[in-house]
């Protein structure tokens, strides 16, 4: 047994070393991330508004959210000032991009993803979104137009 396993280690170093394993996920990795267009940090007044085939998922929601950002990296974490609620994302560019669930209404919805454009300046942003809704007994998908105008904090790219 253990000498089966130590040759099966060595023939995976090997195949890794030498003549690079393929894999069967024929997936592209993603490229690169550009630097981000400046400072995207501070306070954005947003407005979404959610379409869906089921009219109960039809919505818009005003909020105000914090942008944390160092204006160097490509990370960035927005926090709504009503919820409390958190999404991390990536900025490339004058990209912003996230995925992940939140609380809403009685459910939880779930980003997959969402992508904005951050103007040149960094004083607003438009975008859009795939999502889905869920709650007890009820759940609906759709999309959804995302804008938003800096208030506060940060600085102009």
């Amino acid at each position: 047994m253990e000498t089966h396993f130590i040759k099966t280690m060595f023939l995976a170093s090997c195949c890794s070393l030498a003549i690079g394993c393929s894999s069967s996920d024929s997936t592209p990795p993603p490229p690169p991330l550009e630097a981000p267009i400046g400072d995207v940090s501070g306070t954005w007044s947003t407005l979404e508004v959610f379409t869906s085939s089921i009219s109960e998922c039809n919505d818009t929601n005003s909020d105000t959210v914090d942008v944390a950002h160092d204006g160097v990296s490509n990370t960035i974490t927005i926090t709504s000032q009503t919820s409390g609620a958190s999404l991390n994302g990536t900025i490339s560019g004058n990209e912003v991009r996230w995925t992940g669930s939140v609380p809403y209404a009685d459910g939880t919805l779930t980003y997959s993803p969402a992508t904005i454009t951050v103007a040149p300046d960094c004083s607003s942003f438009e975008g859009t979104s795939n999502w889905s809704y869920a709650e007890t007994g009820f759940s609906c998908t759709g999309t959804s137009t995302i804008t938003g105008n800096r208030t506060g904090g940060g600085t102009t790219c």
